[in-house]
């Protein structure tokens, strides 16, 4: 008999000594009508005929499966049930009975509705003080394969499984944040709604931009003129704490030349991440270095990518140094007219703030007018002037 079911048993023997929502209550005279597997079940021994030895039996074996019972002075005094704590045993037991049938998530208190009635039925009983810290612990600590149970945030009942230490596939670590890398780019670019974002890692462009895995620039349109906005991120294909640290590590190297730095981990949220203690720790690293951190949701079976959370928000920093910037806007067909001082495609001029009538009823952008003004001029000069 494995830990919750003796839990459990020993749960539905308490209940057969309550009165309709009262804590159960042992007498005395409750000994003697007792079966011998009665009292193997709340004492752990079968041949215990005298009160005081019951008693004393039965506290010592009770609170070893998370009950507290309460003796009333005197040698016939009764034994009221005032507490319970099911220990850590009892839930990695039950999280491992879980991952083992392949339950993927679920409701803490629904389970134990199901699994454990009589526990969860004396644990809401009027006069009876619970407490599942210890039970919710160790049901985190449940294993099977690579994979346990995490709570969601706060003192949630939900939780789902999760992949403890996870990597993505691939011949190697550079292959591998290659493969990744360019499965991600358009999460990415539909996340920031980038005007260009480039994987230059898989491109071998990092010589241009150091170690970074991903550059990109985003287009902030205000009232007086238009801006370019610089990201840089640092990608990891495997959330191991080492991993982790090399990314924040890398990714402080970017922050003058980006406005925005990240790193971008698989499964690095509170729902998914293998250590929550560390987890805290490592995003106060990033939130101390201004950085910030997105975490990749994929599904462990398939390696596909679920989805693309940003878990901390990168802090915004002037740039120290544009090179960056100014190659990838070199790379686009984006330009900042020095007139309207708006961002606009180079070709169709779109988003141009400065227009002018040209040719009867069509409008056009009053830089190009200019440029082709001053052609027309240079044009029709006389070479020998």
């Amino acid at each position: 008999m494995n830990t919750t079911e003796a839990i459990e048993r020993s749960a539905a023997e308490c209940l057969r000594f309550a009165q309709v929502n009262e804590p159960p209550r042992l007498l005395e005279s409750s000994l003697a009508a007792m079966s011998a597997d009665q009292r193997h079940t709340l004492c752990g021994k079968k041949g215990i005929e005298q009160w005081a030895a019951f008693k004393e039996r039965l506290l010592a074996h009770q609170a070893d499966m998370g009950f507290s019972w309460q003796p009333t002075p005197g040698r016939g005094g009764p034994l009221s049930l005032t507490a319970i704590e099911p220990p850590a045993a009892a839930g990695k037991a039950l999280g491992e009975q879980l991952l083992n049938e392949g339950v993927k998530e679920g409701r803490l208190d629904e389970v134990l509705k199901q699994r454990m009635p009589s526990v969860a039925e004396l644990m809401h009983r009027p006069g009876i003080d619970s407490d599942l810290d210890a039970f919710r612990s160790g049901f985190k600590d449940a294993v099977c394969g690579n994979r346990s149970y995490r709570f969601a945030q706060g003192r949630s009942q939900r939780f789902n499984a999760a992949t403890r230490e996870y990597r993505y596939p691939g011949a190697n670590s550079r292959r591998r944040e290659d493969q990744l890398g360019d499965a991600l780019l358009p999460w990415l670019k539909e996340a920031f709604d980038f005007a260009r974002v480039e994987h230059v890692q898989s491109r071998r462009q990092g010589g241009r931009f150091e170690n970074a895995d991903f550059v990109g620039f985003r287009i902030r349109r205000q009232m007086a003129n238009d801006e370019f906005v610089m990201y840089s991120f640092e990608l990891k294909a495997t959330n191991d704490i080492p991993a982790i640290s090399q990314a924040i590590s890398q990714a402080v190297n970017y922050r003058t030349r980006s406005n925005y730095t990240y790193i971008i981990i698989p499964l690095f949220d509170a729902a998914q991440f293998h250590d929550e203690a560390r987890l805290s720790e490592l995003l106060a690293m990033c939130r101390s270095n201004g950085i910030g951190a997105l975490s990749v949701s994929i599904d462990p079976d398939g390696d596909r990518i679920a989805d693309l959370v940003e878990v901390q928000r990168a802090e915004y920093r002037s740039l120290d140094d544009a090179d960056w910037l100014r190659t990838l806007v070199d790379q686009s067909s984006q330009e900042l007219c020095p007139l309207c001082r708006r961002i606009v495609d180079a070709g169709s001029r779109l988003h141009c703030g400065w227009k002018v009538p040209q040719n009867g009823d069509d409008i056009g952008c009053m830089k190009q007018r200019l440029e082709e003004s001053v052609g027309v001029r240079a044009d029709s000069s006389d070479p020998n002037e």
